[in-house]
């Protein structure tokens, strides 16, 4: 009985495993040559948007619409080029991550600004229109 119960076990730790490693397969990467378009993503995937930022200069990438509740944001990093640390001034990328949390239509919007120019208007505007499909049903 007792290894019965170890093989299901076994069993179902596996199949969790596979389910995460085709979520993570699932990941949709976005730069700036997908600005203003549509995209669609099957619920519980991935999107992650890349975009040229250089922090030295006080401009960032601002998330203005971030498409909830269809998705949810999962991070955020400032990644500095690879060359950066011998060049003073030098720039990086900022990666934002999303989640497909719910089937739906949804808009992100970032908007590259500093943040203290509140009357001027962005120098640059990332705008994407996510479709998130509902889960396939099992049979």
């Amino acid at each position: 009985m007792q290894v019965l119960i170890l093989a299901l076990v076994l069993i179902l730790t596996m199949k969790c495993d596979g389910a995460g490693e085709r979520a993570m397969a699932q990941e949709l990467k976005l730069t700036a040559d997908n600005n203003n378009q549509a995209v669609s993503l099957a619920l519980g995937g991935a999107l992650s948007v890349t975009l040229d930022s250089n922090a030295t200069t006080g401009f960032s990438w601002q998330l203005v619409a971030d498409g909830a509740p269809v998705l949810t944001l999962r991070g955020h990093d400032y990644v500095l080029e690879p060359s950066a640390q011998e060049r003073t001034g030098a720039g990086g990328q900022e990666v934002w991550r999303f989640q497909a949390a719910a089937a739906g239509a949804a808009e992100l919007r970032l908007e590259y600004r500093r943040p203290w120019e509140k009357d001027q208007p962005p120098a640059t505007v990332y705008l994407l229109h996510v479709t998130v499909e509902p889960a396939a049903s099992a049979h």
